[in-house]
C-alpha cells in the first residue's frame, strides 16, 4: 500500500518530487563526492592487490618453466 501512495505522489506532484530530490542531492553533494572517491580508492587498492597476486603466480610459472629438466637414465 505504501508503494501505491508513492506512485500516486509521483503522478500528482512530479515537479515537487523532482525539486525535493534535487535539493536533497545539492545539499548533500559533499557527502556523495567524498563517498564516491573513497569507493573508487578502495576499488583501486583491491584491483592492485589481485594484480600483484596474478603477477606472482605468473612469475612462479615462468621460473618453473625456465629451470632445466634433467633426466638421467642408467
Amino acid at each position: 500500500m505504501a508503494l501505491a501512495g508513492v506512485g500516486f505522489l509521483f503522478k500528482l506532484f512530479p515537479s515537487m518530487i523532482f525539486h525535493i530530490m534535487k535539493r536533497f542531492l545539492r545539499d548533500n553533494k559533499i557527502y556523495f563526492e567524498v563517498f564516491s572517491f573513497l569507493v573508487i580508492g578502495i576499488c583501486g587498492l583491491i584491483i592492485t592487490y589481485y594484480q600483484y597476486k596474478v603477477a606472482s603466480q605468473e612469475l612462479a610459472i615462468h621460473q618453473s618453466q625456465a629451470s632445466p629438466l634433467l633426466r638421467l637414465e642408467l
